[in-house]
Formats: structure tokens, C-alpha cells, sequence
């Protein structure tokens, strides 16, 4: 595991380069940069977003729930809430949808909930949005503590689609989806099965770049990754 996370940071240099060379040259407009998501209220109820796992879907709680974006560079500095959609059975995994036909459609839209022009409608008014053009499989890893003691289970799902402006300009983007539980590995997929599914809290990482090239969306998915493994090592260390 330790050598597939270094060989992800390695490369994760030369395609950030690649990311912001060409992003730099897009318009101002366009959602390029990187945020992070974390549970938040509903875009207008004070609800905390809770997440449900299942096999082939996950459900958020209200549909679509509020979530709180931090740690934004780029065009996503202006947005500090967003909201997210379930992804419905069978997406999860799937692949092959289209810029015309996504997979989901306004899986993210974000928008402000803080500031002097806040207005809570903008985080569900189909503006500045992110769609869904490849589910990946989720990923399952026990987690331990320097001291070989469980600390959790880690799920972490990733996508890759594009991000659509205010004004329509389009953008390709990638993110990492990591859901937390208390379950060992063997529990979390028991009940991923079952008809209750498994209930977990959630954050998330997202990358944007205004480029053209179908590999970028590779590029990014790699980024969004490393980000993840990156930002958890920083927290176990605080730990």
C-alpha cells in the first residue's frame, strides 16, 4: 500500500503542472482549482447530510443535502456551500456517459451560504454545477493507528466528469468521495448489502481543469487521490 501511495505522489507533480498550465490560459470564468466538501446544512433546512452505502448506490439524507466546501483555490474561491446528490443503483460502478448524456447530472452545485452576498437558493439552482461521467468501485481499506490498533474502515469512491459554469463554460474535473465507519472490512461489506445499508459520515476532494484531452480526466482522478491519502496523512499525524 505504501508504494502504491508514493507512486501516486510522484506522479502527482507532473500532473498538477500539466493541470495549471493549461488552466491558467482558460477564462476567468471557468470552475477550475480544487475544494473540499464536508457535511453541512441543507441548503434550507439546518439538517446535517448524512450518507447511506449500498453495493451498487448511496443515498444522502435530505436528497440533495448541504455540504460545506473549504480549502478552495482557483474560481472555486467564491463558493463556500454546495449541495449533493444521491447516486441511484445501478451507477455504482458505471462508465460511458457523455457531456450531452451524463451519468448523473448536478451531482455537485455549489454555490454560497456565507457573505455578504449569500443566498442559499444558489446551492440548488442547476448553476456551477458538477456531473457525473464514470463511477469507479468503491475501495475498502482498514485503517490503524502507528501503534497496530483499528481506528476505522475507509470507502472511498471516485468520479470523474466536468464542471459546468454560470455562464455554460465547461471544464473537466475528477474527485475522491471517502466515507469513515467504525466497522472492520467484513461488517462494512455485510451491511453494504443489506437492505439498510451502512450509514457513514463523509468528506470529499474535487479537482478542476479547463482542458480538453479524455486522458485529463485521468490526470485528475490520480490528483484527486493523492489529495485524499495526502490531507489524511496530515491528520493522522495531528492525531
Amino acid at each position: 500500500m505504501k508504494k502504491a501511495i508514493l507512486g501516486s505522489l510522484a506522479v502527482l507533480p507532473l500532473v498538477v503542472g500539466g493541470v495549471f498550465t493549461n488552466a491558467s490560459s482558460a477564462s476567468a470564468a471557468a470552475l477550475v482549482g480544487e475544494f473540499s466538501i464536508s457535511p453541512g446544512i441543507n441548503s434550507s433546512l439546518p439538517l446535517v447530510t448524512n450518507s447511506t452505502l449500498f453495493s451498487n448506490k448511496i443515498n444522502f439524507s435530505p436528497n440533495p443535502g448541504g455540504v460545506f466546501v473549504t480549502n478552495q483555490t482557483g474560481t472555486f474561491s467564491s463558493f463556500d456551500a454546495a449541495t449533493i446528490k444521491s447516486i441511484p443503483a445501478p451507477l455504482i460502478p458505471s462508465n460511458g456517459g457523455t457531456k450531452d448524456s451524463p451519468l448523473l447530472s448536478n451531482f455537485l452545485d455549489l454555490g454560497q451560504l456565507s457573505g455578504p452576498f449569500a443566498n442559499n437558493a444558489t446551492t440548488n439552482d442547476g448553476q456551477n454545477t458538477f456531473s457525473l461521467l464514470s463511477i469507479g468501485s468503491y475501495s475498502i481499506e482498514e485503517m490503524f493507528d502507528n501503534n497496530g490498533n483499528f481506528t476505522g474502515t475507509s470507502i472511498s469512491l471516485g468520479v470523474s466528469g466536468f464542471f459546468t459554469s454560470a455562464d455554460g463554460q465547461m471544464s473537466n474535473g475528477a474527485g475522491t468521495v471517502t466515507f469513515q465507519s467504525t466497522l472492520r472490512k467484513p461488517g462494512v461489506l455485510t451491511a453494504m448489502a443489506s437492505s439498510n445499508g451502512l450509514n457513514a459520515s463523509f468528506s470529499g476532494v474535487f479537482i478542476s481543469a479547463s482542458v480538453p484531452e479524455p486522458t485529463t480526466l485521468v490526470g485528475l482522478g490520480l490528483v484527486a487521490g493523492s489529495l485524499v491519502m495526502s490531507r489524511r496523512g496530515k491528520k493522522n499525524q495531528a492525531e
